[in-house]
């Protein structure tokens, strides 16, 4: 169901609502991302690379989807994926989210930036692994594009996160988005969204 300019529908098969009708190319992340984390996943389960060899080039095509969407932006803002927020699911059904709404509290900005570098990663990883050595270089530079972009966007200079969002501090350290030089206070942080919902979690889907 991967679509010529390398987006994946919400849906596979497409249900009807795979794709929102003005936008057939659209690539939306977590729901997306599955193309890489799924073979990703498997080859971690079974030590075969037979799936990802299978899989590469519609890892490669969904990436230079997210790379497309992400690219509108000047500057640094080149790898942040600042896609208008109907277009994403966010952190889809976030128990922070408003009353009424699906969407988590969370910026959607951050969530798929957040998963277009991890994507990145594992793609410049695979690479690696099925011995394409340009490539690697070139997704490993893009990951590392990504991640300066990140921490320049959503991080203070004395390291508080943008969102106060626990699916934002979890995404970040799971990632491995968070400046090194500031991540106590991410760890601590998330301790503290923690323990004011009293040990529970209040993310979404992503989180």
């Amino acid at each position: 169901e991967q679509r010529p300019g390398g987006g994946i529908p919400n849906t596979v098969p497409v249900q009807g609502y795979g794709f929102p009708a003005t936008m057939p190319e659209m690539a939306v992340d977590w729901w997306g991302d599955a193309c890489v984390n799924v073979p990703w996943a498997l080859y971690e389960a079974t030590g075969s690379i037979d799936i990802l060899r299978t899989m590469y080039p519609t890892m490669q095509k969904y990436v230079k989807a997210c790379r497309f969407w992400a690219g509108f932006g000047i500057g640094k803002h080149r790898y942040i994926w600042h896609t208008p927020s109907v277009l994403h699911f966010g952190d889809w059904v976030a128990l922070d989210a408003k009353e009424g709404s699906y969407f988590g509290a969370t910026p959607n900005d951050l969530t798929a930036t957040a998963y277009y570098a991890n994507s990145v990663e594992l793609l410049a990883k695979t690479a690696t692994i099925l011995g394409k050595v340009a490539d690697a270089e070139k997704y490993f530079d893009l990951h590392a594009r990504i991640v300066k972009a990140f921490q320049d966007e959503f991080f203070t200079p004395t390291g508080r996160m943008a969102a106060r969002t626990q699916t934002a501090h979890i995404l970040a350290l799971v990632f491995h988005l968070v400046p090194q030089k500031f991540m106590k206070r991410t760890v601590d942080t998330l301790l503290e969204l923690l323990k004011e919902n009293d040990g529970h979690l209040v993310t979404g889907f992503l989180g």
